[in-house]
Order: structure tokens, then sequence, then C-alpha cells
């Protein structure tokens, strides 16, 4: 099926093991990162592998029963197993799988898995803890001595010869014995303190000391002290019976470093480690766990695992499940999320050990969990990256680290007109006609975009805007390349249009100004004319409808101009300059004060006022018609305030007035050119329309507040870098 063919194609370039078998247990697909774990090459899959010979290497038996019960439910199974590479060493798994359902019947398995090697290295360290623990016996027969008053050795016992190695002979009666036996004076002097111990009638037992061997060995012994008395209660000497212990020391010895070592471990694992006693109640707490549930190990001592970590609708069953443990019946690997602090739930692979007591009794639970929240997580996003490639109307592909082809979308193939069998395994060059891109998917760093001519598989070319970046693995090496494509045939195609539709533009307004104005000059002359020539002949309002005439010629040629102007914003440059804005608004302010009509007004500046480089004209064009604005539309006494604020991308200014201000409700629409509201005056309307079109060009933009009766303000950006419209 064709979803099954694209499942496997993006399996191959993702960093978790994915297969898939047929209902015979043989490997139909394995994706690169399975071959790389088992040490396999792709062409071994040319013979027969079966998921029996690798994937179980020691219970396939038990394997062949899970494979037969996992085809018969359509969910997840999960089952731990022990795996064997191809140089022939085994490793520990844990496989998820799923049935492949076609027609409603199985026809296979897919499932991924996970190395858990180092995760059973932990278990079996502490399962060796138990172990230790049951090898402490007694140790040979007791070797007796008897001392006399006078620290003379009077019996000397076959044991006591064979583990010292000095005869009877060698040590009866000879007080200097004890320097052969004590080299260390401590050791003899601690010795000796302990003999006056019993000679005062204290029973000693358990005394630990070392004794130097003819031999030249150094063993520990353990010996306990009786007081010898005569029948009339006479202290006569003392009776020490001692094993030697040697070898009892070094097993605490290695207990004890091995408990300090697996101690490390459990504290110092990410995993989650939890010990609890039949009961249910937690004696063991690492880390680990703390750091998923936010529960500190004092907080979880003593406390009830289920009643407190498991959700109340798997913890019933969970509770049967571990009890089973205690049973004796070999734990199996259950997935049951755990409640974290805030409530919030994480899924958990559970694994099991055990602690026994001497008698071969289980005392304690060790459960091991595996956060596997991820890997749900993982999935979820593979099936939301699969849809969403899938559907996209870009075409996407992703090259691996040789630049070749691993992966195309529909979209991606119909644009190049190829099927994926076609094009999969070749290299990128192929598939462009651009001489100069050099290694630009495979060395763009950071990744980049950029416009390249591709070839169809016709032959046809077409042109392309190519976005891509590079994806790393877990490592931080490169590990493939994602590129987008779009063909841009018709935006250049649509840009060629409107190159002509603007250059159709420009020549209409030239014919606009030359054939509109032309006779509106000769309608204002023959005005003027018959002012001149028959002014005398007309009554009063002859000459005003002759002075108004005039008037309107020159306001309908004051528009033509501000038309022409404005459709010539963005099309028509002239070279940019560096201007100095503090000194472009006073000049600007020069030129329309007039507006005021001999009122009386005050210009203040507000700010640091910036060098930038632009097209003067338009700039001082943006303040010339604010400036203008609110002299026009402002009461007796004028105040204008002209600021400037660096905030850091762009500059932001504004232009304050004390005029008459405006409704709020026509924020938007004073910017639309002709509207000029209810306000007094002559103008065409189209002054702020200008503005919002000079200041937008540039990459800026404009907005207006205002009271009415208390005036108003204008604020626009302009980004600090230049723009090209």
């Amino acid at each position: 099926m064709e979803s099954e063919r694209r499942f496997r194609e993006m399996a191959d370039t993702l960093p978790q093991p994915i297969f898939e078998c047929d209902l015979a247990g043989r490997v139909t697909f394995a994706n690169q990162t399975a071959f790389d774990l088992y040490g396999y090459d792709r062409q071994d899959l040319d013979g027969e592998v079966n998921i029996f010979q690798v994937f179980a290497y020691e219970d396939r038996e038990e394997m062949m029963k899970n494979f037969q019960r996992s085809l018969h439910e359509d969910r997840v199974f999960t089952y731990e197993y022990t795996g064997l590479r191809k140089e022939g060493t085994v490793f520990h798994l844990i496989v998820y799988s799923r049935p492949i359902i076609r027609d409603g019947m199985p026809v296979g398995l897919r499932g991924t898995i996970v190395d858990i090697t180092e995760r059973k290295r932990v278990e079996e360290n502490i399962k060796q803890l138990a172990d230790l623990s049951e090898k402490l016996v007694e140790i040979g027969s007791p070797m007796i001595f008897v001392i006399d008053r006078k620290r003379r050795i009077f019996l000397w016992n076959r044991a006591a010869e064979k583990i010292s190695g000095y005869s009877p002979g060698e040590v009866m009666g000879n007080r200097e014995v004890w320097n052969l036996l004590f080299p260390d004076r401590r050791d003899r002097t601690e010795f000796f303190e302990a003999l006056r111990e019993v000679e005062l009638g204290r029973t000693l037992d358990g005394q630990r000391t070392k004794l130097l061997m003819k031999s030249g060995e150094v063993k520990v012994i353990s010996w306990s002290g009786i007081k010898l008395e005569d029948s009339e209660g006479n202290g006569i000497g003392i009776v020490i019976t001692a094993h030697d212990t040697t070898e009892y020391a070094k097993m605490e010895e290695e207990i004890r470093s091995e408990r300090q070592f697996s101690r490390g471990i459990i504290e110092g694992a990410d995993l989650f480690i939890v010990g609890f006693d039949p009961l249910g109640k937690i004696t063991l707490f690492n880390r680990g766990a703390e750091k998923v549930t936010g529960v500190s190990a004092n907080e979880a001592f003593g406390s009830d695992f289920f009643d407190r970590f498991i959700a109340k609708a798997d913890r019933d069953a969970f509770r049967i499940a571990v009890s089973s443990i205690f049973e004796g019946i070999p734990p199996e690997q259950t997935e049951v999320a755990v409640i974290t602090r805030n409530g919030d739930q994480m899924a958990v692979q559970w694994g099991w050990s055990v602690v026994r007591s001497k008698t071969g009794e289980i005392e304690r639970v060790i459960a091991f969990g595996h956060d596997i929240s991820y890997d749900r997580w993982l999935e979820e996003q593979m099936l939301l990256f699969m849809d969403a490639i899938e559907s996209s109307n870009d075409g996407i592909a992703i090259f691996g680290k040789n630049d070749r082809l691993l992966f195309a979308n529909p979209a991606l193939l119909d644009m190049f007109g190829y099927r994926l069998e076609d094009v999969r395994g070749r290299h990128y060059k192929n598939f462009i006609q651009d001489s100069d891109v050099g290694g630009l998917l495979a060395d763009g760093g950071n990744g980049g975009r950029g416009r390249m001519t591709c070839v169809r598989k016709d032959g046809s070319t077409f042109p392309a805007a190519i976005s891509f970046a590079p994806v790393a693995s877990s490592d931080g090496n490169p590990m493939a390349t994602i590129a987008i494509a779009r063909d841009v045939s018709e935006a250049i195609e649509y840009q060629k249009r409107l190159e002509t539709l603007n250059r159709e533009l420009e020549s209409f307004a030239y014919t606009i100004s030359h054939d509109l104005r032309a006779p509106l000059r000769g309608i204002r002359g023959f005005a003027l004319a018959l002012e001149e020539d028959y002014g005398e002949s007309l009554d009063e309002a002859g000459r005003r409808y002759l002075e108004r005439i005039g008037k309107i010629a020159e306001n309908m040629d004051n528009l033509i101009l501000d038309l022409l102007d404005y459709s010539r914003i963005g099309r028509i440059k002239s070279p940019p300059e560096l201007v100095d804005l503090k000194k472009l608004v006073a000049e600007a302010y020069e030129e329309v004060r007039s507006a005021a009509e001999g009122r009386p007004a005050n210009l203040s500046l507000a700010g640091d006022f910036p060098m930038i480089c632009c097209e003067k004209s338009r700039a001082k064009q943006v303040f010339s018609n604010l400036l203008e604005n609110s002299l026009k539309y402002s009461k007796n006494e004028i105040e204008i305030e002209v600021g400037c604020r660096d905030r850091g991308d762009e500059y932001e200014f504004w232009v304050k007035d004390n005029g008459i201000g405006f409704d709020m409700k026509y924020r938007d629409r004073i910017f639309d050119p002709f509207t000029r509201l209810e306000r007094s005056g002559e103008g065409s309307g189209i002054g702020l329309a200008t503005v919002k079109k000079i200041v937008e060009t540039c990459g800026g933009r404009i907005e207006a507040e205002s009271v009415p009766g208390e005036g108003s303000v204008f604020r626009f950006t302009i980004p600090k870098e230049r723009k090209e419209a």
C-alpha cells in the first residue's frame, strides 16, 4: 500500500530502530538505525533473516508464543528479550510491536526496539547484593588454644597448627610467640587488654584480630575467650576458640563496597527505582524517582506506592500484578503511568527485581521504571510530521549525508513529474540546472534559501524558490537535509505583468498630466481674460462666478498633481542621501507655516533626531503634510510638538497638536484618499493617504490618536534597516 511504502521511506531517516516482519517472522523491512543496532548490512536482507534468530537469542520459544499472541489483537504489545548482534555479542532489548492489518486480517508485525542493556546491568548489580549476603557461612573447624596466667600457651590444637603453620612445639611455653603472631604492637596490646577483661570474669565473643602466619600471610581470626578456673574458682588460664574469618572479612568488605557502589548507581541512575514491601510500603526511592514525580524520598518513604503514584484506573490491576511477584510468579514488563506531584501522568515501562531473605523468601520488590513518555511523544510527532508533509502543497524532500534523495512528498513528485522509486538515491544536482550552487544543500550550515532553475522529468525547466535546513542527530552531527521547493513560475509571470501594468500606469499618469491639465489651464486663462476684458460689464454675481471658475480649475489642477505624486510613491525613487532629520523638520515647517494664516504658532522638538539615509524629498513630504494638517485644523494659538524615540530596530516619530481633533471612529478612514471628514478649508483630501503610503513603502506603520476639541497625535515608525519597496 502507498501509505506503508511512505512509512518505510520516512522510517529509514529516523534515529529509532524500526522493523517489519511477515507472519512467518521473516524480516521484510528494517531501517538503517535497526541495521546499526544489530551490526548488519542491508544486503543481509537479501537472504531470509528471521526475527527469532536475531531478536531472541536465549528465549526463542517464548518469543514465538508472544509473536502468535501479538497477531490476534490490534494493539501495542511489549516484550523483553536478549538480542544477538552480528559479531556475536548479546544485549538486552524491549520490543514494542503491533500487528499490520490489511483487509481486516493480520499480515505481519511492525515494531520499534529499545536497547536496555545498561538498565539490566543496574538491575543485575542490585541482585548481586542479595546473592553475596547469602554466601556468608561458617568457615572451617575452630582453632583452640589455652593460655595460662603467665601468658604462655599450653594447649594448641590441630586446627590452630593447620591455620597458623606453627607446630605445638614452636608455640607452647614460648612467650616470644606473641611477637611472632602479633608483629604490630598495637594489635598485640589490644589482644592482651581483651585477655585481661576475660580474666576479670567477662566472657568475650566475636572479637576480631589479625595474626601473622608462619608463611608470612596475615589472616583475620574471630575469637571468643572464656576464663578457665580450678575447683576453688581461681583463674588458671583462658580458653580461646577462634575461626579463620579472612575470607569472611574479605566478603564483608566486598559486600560493603558493593553496597556503596550499588547505592551510588541507584541514587545516580536516571531510572525511576522504587522498592516496597508486600504491603506496598515504599522502602527505596532514588533520585530518578524524585526527579520524575517531584516528590522527595523523605516524603515517599513509608507511604503506599500504589495509592500515591498510580492512577485509580490502573491501581488494582497493578497491585495484583506486583502481588504475584511476591508469590514467586516470574514478573513481566508492565506499562503503567505514574502520577507526578502536579497531577500529570507520565508513561513508564516497569521492570522488576526481588530481594530475598536467607530462607529464600521474597522480602522486597525493586521496580525499575523507564520513562517512555518521550517514545510516545515521538510516535505522535512522527505521525503528525508524516501527515504534514504528505498534505503539504509545497514540495518537500529529504537528502541524506551524501546529498542523495531519501524521501519526497507527493507535491514534489508531481512538481517534477517523477515517481519516488524513479528518483530515490539520486544526487540533488540531478534536479537543478544551476551550475553555481556548489554544496548548497550539504554544506549549508544553518540552512538558507534561494531561487534555482529546476529540471522536470521531461526535460522542461521551471523556476523554484528553495529553502533548506540541516537535521542533526542527538550528538550534534549532521544527519540529513530537508529541502522545501515552491514553483514560482506564476509568481514570476505575475511580476512581469505587474511591471507591464506599472509602465502602463506611468504612461497613463503622464497622459493625465498633459491631457487633463491642458484644458484646465485653458479654463483658467479664459476666465482671467473674461475678467480683464469684460469685468466692468459684469455685475457682482458674474465676477464672483468667474473668480469661482478660476479657483475650481486651480484646485482641480492641484488634485491632479497630488494624484500623480501619489501614484509615483514606491515606483519612482530618487537616490537616497544622508539626511539630518532635525534640520529636515525645520525646513518642512518653514515651507508650510503659511497655512496658519497669521495665527500665532509655536513648534517644539522632543528627543534626539537621527541622521538617516533616505529619499529626502519623500521624508520631507511626510513631515510637511502632517505639519500642514496641524496648522490648518488648529485653534487660534497653535502648539505643535514633533518628537523622536529610538526603539532599537526602528525609530518612532510623532506630530502632536492642540487643534480641533476628530472622533476616533474615523481613525482608519482619515488615511483613505479624498477623505476630509467635516473640516472646513481647501485641499484634495489625499495628504494623509500620501503620508501612509510613504511610511508603509519604507516598511513602517502609522496610527492616529485624538480627542475632539483637544488635539491629535500622529505616530509613525521607520525601520533602521532601509528596505527596498
